[in-house]
């Protein structure tokens, strides 16, 4: 800056003719900075974040699939139990009306007979034994 004396005494100040540029220049400069400064981070964060997302969906599927195998496995191991007690039940019962059968203790050809044999059948708890 140049300064020049006048005939008051005042000094006057000139201003070189390319300090507007200059301030523009800075102010933008300083807005990319800024604009890198924070853009970077959010760049970052927003992709740490997609993937850890994509982790979290990855190991909930892996998670429910494993419980859905053993929830499966579990049912079918029991309704194996009840379909085998089932057919323990019904072998039994078959195996005691052919004895029953052969010691002449029901007629075959009797409906009565077979029919009252059945209904004493059902009214012992043979099922609750098998289950």
């Amino acid at each position: 800056m140049t300064s020049e004396g006048t005939t008051q005494g005042t000094v006057k100040v000139h201003r070189p003719p390319c300090s507007i540029s200059i301030l523009l220049l800075v102010v933008i400069q300083t807005l990319v900075v800024a604009l890198v400064v924070l853009l970077v981070p959010l760049l970052l964060s927003v992709r740490n974040t997609r993937d850890s997302n994509q982790l979290c969906v990855d190991t909930g599927r892996s998670i429910s699939e494993s419980l859905v195998q053993k929830i499966q496995f579990d049912a079918n191991q029991l309704a194996v139990s009840a379909v085998n007690s089932w057919l323990t039940y019904i072998e039994d019962t078959i195996t005691n009306f052919n004895l029953a059968v052969q010691n002449n203790v029901v007629d075959p050809f009797s409906i009565d007979s077979v029919y009252g044999y059945f209904r004493l059948i059902v009214k012992t708890p043979l099922i609750t034994h098998y289950t």
